[in-house]
């Protein structure tokens, strides 16, 4: 290469390294656009978010992104037929009309007062809707609010104005139980001051008497299912022990007097043997079919099986009826093949119904020992 060209090339290249390209002057448009959006209102540090003063029943902290949510636009909902509103020591009759704007809600044009609200602090108008549509109740007195939902003081309120609406005593252990839902919520002095001169309409207290009932409904069934299982843990060691010696019983008698093989050749089917050995298998019969009854219905009532029998399930709720069909069923089959003893069909047939017995009350023995031990 001539030397003279050396430094040409040298300066063409020193020209094209320090040009700058369309992409870093893209990449520095961006990077300033970027810096000059960190800098603007939307980037600026906000406000920390503040906490809310209406309670849950629980007294929980309700932030913003559950059902207290600041109120945009004004709104209506009309037609609320389900839960309770009380407002300053009176109860509302349905059907509920609630209304909300920018400076206050009214439910059937009572004010829910306006201390409850501020710029940061809106109750949300349609979530409340929903609550009280889902049964829920809702006590304002004042600056204090309070809303009770199932499973978090509805009960207790169903039970307390129950026996306001009907004017008879309220039981003092109701009264405690209400206040020990409602202590965490804040100060209940408002509350205790107020509820004994609410007036309760009659659509309510007819709702809130359907409340009570099935309280009361719920009551007796959980107090049946404990008394059910009670009485399983008393009789089932008994009953294990009875059904492991009546299993043991009824089949060494089957290992004992087979009607068929090897044994049906050395006794004949009119035989004393073969005779005594059909009526002890039928007794055996009764006896382990009227022991599966009892265990079928003590794990029924306890809540421990589901009965799969699709006739039996129909009537394991009452008791007298699967008792009758039971005894009625077990009893024509056991005459029967009494009736037929001679015919050495009748003996293999009551046979293989004492073992299938005995197979089931093994199952029983099993099943009972697990909960025994």
């Amino acid at each position: 290469m001539n030397r003279s060209l050396i430094p040409a090339v040298c300066y063409m290249c020193l020209l094209v390294l320090g040009a700058p390209t369309a992409g870093s002057a893209q990449t520095q448009s961006d990077s300033a656009e970027f810096l000059a959006a960190a800098d603007s209102e939307e980037f600026a540090p906000q406000p920390p978010r503040r906490e809310f003063r209406f309670h849950r029943s629980r007294g929980e902290r309700m932030g913003p992104d559950q059902w207290m949510q600041p109120v945009e636009e004004p709104g209506e909902v009309s037609g609320i037929t389900e839960g309770f509103v009380c407002i300053d020591g009176t109860m509302l009759a349905a059907p509920y009309v609630l209304k909300w704007d920018e400076e206050q809600m009214t439910v059937n044009g009572r004010v829910i007062p306006k201390p409850t609200y501020n710029e940061y602090e809106r109750l949300s108008g349609q979530a409340l809707a929903d609550e009280l549509n889902f049964g829920s109740a809702l006590w304002v007195d004042g600056n204090q609010s309070l809303l009770l939902s199932s499973g978090n003081g509805l009960s207790e309120f169903a039970l307390l104005f129950s026996h306001q609406a009907l004017g008879t005593a309220v039981p003092s252990e109701i009264v405690t139980d209400f206040l020990d839902v409602i202590r965490q919520s804040g100060e209940i002095g408002h509350f205790v001051e107020r509820w004994g001169s609410v007036e309760v309409p009659g659509d309510v207290a007819g709702r809130l008497q359907t409340i009570v009932q099935q309280i009361e409904l719920i009551e007796q069934q959980a107090a049946y299912a404990r008394n059910a299982t009670a009485r399983l843990d008393s009789l089932a060691y008994p009953l294990t022990v009875f059904g492991m010696l009546m299993c043991v019983l009824a089949f060494g008698h089957l290992l004992a007097y087979p009607p068929f093989g090897f044994n049906a050749v050395l006794v004949a089917p009119e035989s004393p043997i073969a005779m005594q050995a059909v009526v002890r298998s039928l007794a055996l019969i009764a006896v382990l079919s009227c022991m599966d009854l009892l265990w079928t219905m003590l794990a029924s009532q306890a809540g421990q099986m589901r009965e799969l029998n699709p006739l039996g399930s129909r009537m394991i709720t009452d008791p007298t009826t699967l008792i009758g069909f039971k005894f009625l069923a077990t009893g024509f089959g056991v005459a029967m093949l009494f009736a037929v003893r001679r015919h050495h069909a009748a003996q293999v047939a009551s046979w293989w119904m004492c073992m299938v017995l005995v197979l089931l009350s093994m199952r029983w023995v099993a099943f009972n020992s697990m909960f025994v031990a």
